[in-house]
């Protein structure tokens, strides 16, 4: 038998009922609102973290095999700062590497060679990047020291990518500063 009374959902045409999936994509959209900014720059910091952690690793190779260099007989400041230079050069970084000059440059590289009674010290590049050598304020005799200190980020943006400032990390005064000794040879 037939029912007299039709379906009341069969009235209404489809374009005007309201099925359920609708208010949960409104949700959806507003968690993607809120969640999607986090996400972002969480993805840009490990990438400028990541950057930042390959270039502190450069800086700390060219200061090791810097001193390596320098603790060779005959070695002189000069030839050991253009050592210095072609592992910096790989991130874009240059420096004077035969006097020290003020404003200009990315990098400073101190030179320390002991004798047994005296201290030599030497310098390149940015002097307004000069600082103190990293580690004890003692030498043994017969010991060279190399320290290197450069910018992290410069005014191109480089080497290290400085996209974070906006949200209130700005690296642009920081600097990465790394010192290694070893013993002549």
């Amino acid at each position: 038998m037939r029912r007299l009374v039709p379906n009341s959902a069969a009235r209404i045409p489809a374009h005007l009922r309201r099925s359920h999936g609708s208010k949960r994509r409104g949700l959806e959209y507003l968690e993607l609102v809120l969640v999607f900014p986090i996400l972002f720059m969480a993805t840009i910091a490990i990438f400028q973290f990541g950057i930042m952690m390959l270039y502190h690793t450069a800086v700390t190779s060219a200061a090791v095999e810097g001193a390596r260099e320098f603790a060779k007989p005959g070695a002189t400041p000069n030839n050991v700062s253009i050592y210095i230079q072609n592992f910096l050069a790989i991130h874009r970084v240059s420096f004077n590497t035969t006097t020290t000059t003020s404003g200009t440059g990315d990098a400073y590289v101190r030179f320390e060679l002991s004798d047994s009674s005296t201290t030599t010290t030497t310098e390149r590049g940015n002097t307004d990047l000069a600082v103190s050598a990293v580690g004890p304020p003692t030498f043994y005799a017969n010991e060279a020291r190399v320290t290197v200190c450069t910018k992290l980020v410069s005014a191109k943006d480089r080497p290290v990518p400085n996209w974070l400032k906006y949200v209130g990390l700005d690296l642009s005064a920081r600097q990465i500063r790394v010192s290694s000794s070893t013993l002549r040879e």
